[in-house]
Parts: C-alpha cells; structure tokens; sequence
C-alpha cells in the first residue's frame, strides 16, 4: 500500500493523542481499500482519518429490504485533507471497487450526531441533505470535528455534491454510462442488471453482487413459480376455481420481480466494476 498518511491525524483518539487502538484499526481498513486510493487519491493527497459507515438509503429501500440494506449499504468513509471518499463494501468491510467522492468546499455543514448510534448529516450548498448512519471506529468523534471545520471551504464543484468516479482514473462519471469515457473502464450494466432479474430467479442480487439477497430472493421466486406452474395445468384440466388463487400468486411474483428490478439497477447506478476489464489497448487515452 503505497497510501499517504497523516499518522498524526489518522492515528489519534479524540483527543488528539496517539492510539494504538486507533491505529491498528485504521491499518486494517487502510490496507484493506489501499489497492483501491492508490489509484484516486490526487498528488501530495494525504488520508486523516477512516472509518465505516453505512450509506444514504431511501425510504423504499428500506421498506422493500428490511434493516438487512445496513449490511447491503456498508462502506468506508475516507476523509483526506481535500474530501471525503466513500467506498461501498461487501459485508466484511472488503470494498467492492467503486468510489464516490464529496468535496469539502461543496459542502455547506457536517456534523456528526447521535448517542446510541452515531450518524454523519452532511448538507450540502445547494440545500441536499444526506445522512450517513451506522458510523463506529474509535475515531468517529475526531473526524466529525474534522469534517465541520474544513466543510465550506474552497470553490464548489461542478458535480455540487456527492458523486461516483473511476476508480481506475479518478474521472467523474454521471448518467448511465456503462464504461469511463476518459479510461474506458468498464461497469456492471444496467441493462444486463434489468434482464437478469427479469429471467433469473435472484440473478439481479447476483449480478450486483449480493448473493444473500440473491439466494433469498431465489426461494421465494422459486417457491411461487412451483406453485404456479402446476396449478395453472390443473386449472386448464378442468379446476377453474384455481384461476383466482393463481392470480393472486402471479400478482405476488409480479411485485418480487419489481422489487428485484428496483434494487438491481439501483446498486448498478453505482458504477459497480464489471468483472472483466478491457484490455489497455483497447482503452482510449
């Protein structure tokens, strides 16, 4: 890992002094998302502080999921001398390979509340709020003091908020782009995301990369289709009083698709890496 580091920052408790407890966790995190910051972290850009987090999910998320989208949200919250760099990870802390940023000066206020369970509400220039929950590390109070004094400084952005980039190159990425246009780096399609939920029971949640999600989902699509397919051969034989418990249970899968389809393309919006990559001379300069 070849990472700068403030060890003076990143490695203090809250009140500033050196924390073996601090450090040993920071390290790990570190070395965990070094492969990653190598390549996005600007020159002479220096980490102060790490830690996890869960990031911004919406209400029908939330209804669609159940408390398991804190496991499905989990991320690191990087804070440097210049922004915040969040970086969505698997369950075990393991970054999954994309990364967003949010720079301080777009930022008009943060601040980190709560008591039983700490929480990061950033809000931004242009009005936006956004809260991450779910914060632990021993450093969490630090970096919230950290975030609030230097929150407002500088010029905004273009982007004006939080935003994904390539984690290959740095390069913003906005729309539904399926590869950077500065590196030609490639991400998991939304297309590919849609269709996959649509013919594969679960195949979105896998192709995303949430197989828990995926294996669920699976058995309940898995369920209703065994249920449904023979039934509707009964009904056709000559049992028509199944045809409105079969519409029930068609209506029931119809809803599971569309909840699937929903989560799929929303955690392919996040410019998650496709697994294969071009080659570097296929990729524009």
């Amino acid at each position: 890992m070849n990472v700068a580091v403030d060890r003076a920052l990143c490695f203090a408790d809250a009140k500033g002094r050196p924390s073996p407890r601090v450090e040993k966790q920071a390290t790990k995190h570190l070395e965990r998302a070094g492969a990653v910051l190598d390549r996005v972290l600007e020159p002479e850009e220096r980490v102060v502080g790490v830690v996890t987090a869960c990031a911004p999910f919406s209400v029908l998320e939330f209804l669609t999921t159940g408390w398991i989208i804190t496991a499905m949200k989990r991320c690191l919250l990087v804070v440097t001398d210049r922004r915040l760099l969040q970086l969505p990870t698997k369950s075990n802390w393991t970054p999954r390979g994309n990364v967003a940023q949010i720079r301080f000066a777009d930022l008009e206020s943060a601040k980190v509340v709560g008591w039983a369970g700490k929480k990061l509400v950033l809000e931004y220039r242009g009005g936006k709020k956004e809260t991450f929950t779910g914060l632990g590390g021993a450093a969490v109070k630090r970096l919230g003091e950290q975030l609030s004094e230097q929150a407002g400084q500088g010029e905004p952005s273009v982007d004006g908020g939080r935003h994904f980039i390539c984690p290959q190159c740095a390069h913003s990425l906005a729309g539904a782009e399926d590869s950077c246009t500065q590196c030609g780096f490639a991400f998991r399609s939304r297309k590919k995301a849609l269709r996959y939920s649509l013919v594969f029971p679960g195949g979105g949640y896998f192709y995303t990369g949430h197989p828990v999600m995926g294996v669920l989902d699976g058995l309940v699509e898995g369920f209703l289709l065994l249920v449904i397919v023979p039934g509707v051969f009964m009904a056709i034989a000559g049992e028509p009083d199944m045809w409105l418990g079969l519409g029930v249970l068609s209506a029931a899968l119809a809803f599971e698709k569309l909840i699937t389809v929903y989560h799929a393309g929303h955690y392919a919006s996040e410019f998650l890496p496709a697994k294969s990559q071009p080659s570097a001379s296929t990729q524009p300069s």
